[in-house]
């Protein structure tokens, strides 16, 4: 038993040949570690021995399918850029139809306007024609009143002159 106990104590006192020195620790769990790793590469079906060609290839695939996303992430956002531009030209032609509505509205306003001038101008120039009917007999009677006053001016003058020869 007491050499057991010795072989023990030197192992644990020399730092070279201790079991519990933390290179010693490091290298059995890192050896486990590989182990284990090992046993699930066989379990998938890979050789251990072409691991670094599959690790490569996995890196190359994973390189691959980073781009595709990075592609991805770029069209989404330039997607996503032209619909809200797309957003910007919907309002803007919310903007535009109301803004047709009102003049619409307002161009049905001004042809009643212009309808209701129509017929009023027409109004009127029936009314002027009236008047310049009027105007031509009511100076036709003014030549014939004037014609008349200018013979009785004349009958009247030679009634003077022949009150003024009896005389």
């Amino acid at each position: 038993m007491r050499h057991s106990r010795l072989y023990w104590w030197g192992s644990h006192n020399s730092p070279k040949n201790s079991k519990w020195r933390p290179e010693y620790l490091i290298e059995t769990t890192m050896n486990k570690r590989y182990q284990a790793l090992m046993e699930q590469v066989e379990s998938v079906g890979l050789n251990p021995k072409c691991i670094a060609s599959s690790v490569r290839d996995l890196q190359d695939e994973n390189t691959k399918l980073r781009q595709i996303c990075k592609e991805d992430r770029d069209d989404k956002e330039a997607l996503f850029k032209k619909l809200e531009n797309m957003e910007q030209l919907l309002d803007k032609n919310v903007v535009l139809e109301s803004s047709l509505s009102d003049l619409s509205s307002e161009l049905k306003g001004s042809q009643a306007n212009v309808k209701a001038l129509q017929e009023s101008c027409q109004s009127l120039h029936g009314e002027k024609s009236a008047l310049v009917s009027e105007k031509a007999a009511l100076l036709s009677q003014s030549q014939i009143i004037t014609e008349n006053m200018q013979k009785i001016l004349e009958k009247n003058t030679v009634l003077e002159n022949s009150l003024w020869c009896k005389c």
